[in-house]
């Protein structure tokens, strides 16, 4: 047996939103550095190497493909890494930790405050700060009920949108992945 610091891997995140205020909608959603944006009202999602278990000297993401192995992204999303290799059956398996990714937006003061719903996908799992509070815990760690086979069985997960409400005024989210498991152990 080998003592890991950090059981969840999450190298791939999706994120789709959408916010209401009055009668108006706003879209937010998950795309890369690199990528064309969607036609939502975010940043492009960043990755917070500095943070992050691989410090890879850049914020940079790409668009990943779910490869039939995770579920469909969603509207407005793409899966976003910080290797273009990290996609199921990708070049790449990043190891263990805790992986950083942010993303901003600004409602106008005619949008400054309204009830908004979130919903995320997550290989392996993924906790939701939105303007410095969680609103979503990741799943914890890898255990009888929780046997991690192809992401976590419990969400937030790669399977089965996690969808969150929440009031919001002008805020940022911050996507922090996998920082709910502090430690377990794993077979060679």
């Amino acid at each position: 047996m080998k003592n890991l610091r950090t059981l969840v891997t999450v190298s791939a995140l999706l994120v789709s939103a959408s916010f209401a205020a009055h009668a108006d909608t706003v879209l937010l959603g998950s795309y890369g550095t690199g990528a064309v944006n969607p036609g939502v009202l975010n940043s492009a999602v960043s990755y917070s190497p500095t943070t992050s278990t691989v410090n890879t000297g850049s914020t940079s993401t790409y668009n990943i493909s779910p490869d039939g192995t995770w579920h469909a992204a969603l509207p407005t999303s793409s899966y976003v890494s910080f290797n273009a290799g990290t996609a199921p059956g990708g070049s790449y398996v990043a190891p263990n930790g805790d992986y950083f990714y942010t993303t901003s937006f600004i409602l106008s003061s005619a949008l400054a405050a309204g009830t908004g719903t979130l919903s995320v996908l997550a290989d392996d799992t993924v906790s939701v700060i939105l303007n410095g509070t969680q609103v979503l815990a990741a799943a914890g760690p890898m255990g009888p009920s929780n046997s991690y086979a192809k992401c976590s069985d419990t969400g937030p997960n790669c399977i089965t949108p996690t969808t969150v409400a929440k009031n919001v005024r002008r805020e940022q989210i911050e996507l922090n992945t996998g920082a709910a498991v502090a430690s377990s152990t794993m077979p060679e």
